[in-house]
């Protein structure tokens, strides 16, 4: 696992939580 590619699975993981949220809400 290259040390780059952490931070792009965390983003689309926190992106896709974010949307779920909002999904959630309305």
């Amino acid at each position: 696992m290259s040390l780059p590619y952490f931070p792009v699975v965390n983003h689309t993981i926190m992106m896709n939580f974010i949307e779920n949220v909002l999904c959630h809400f309305e």
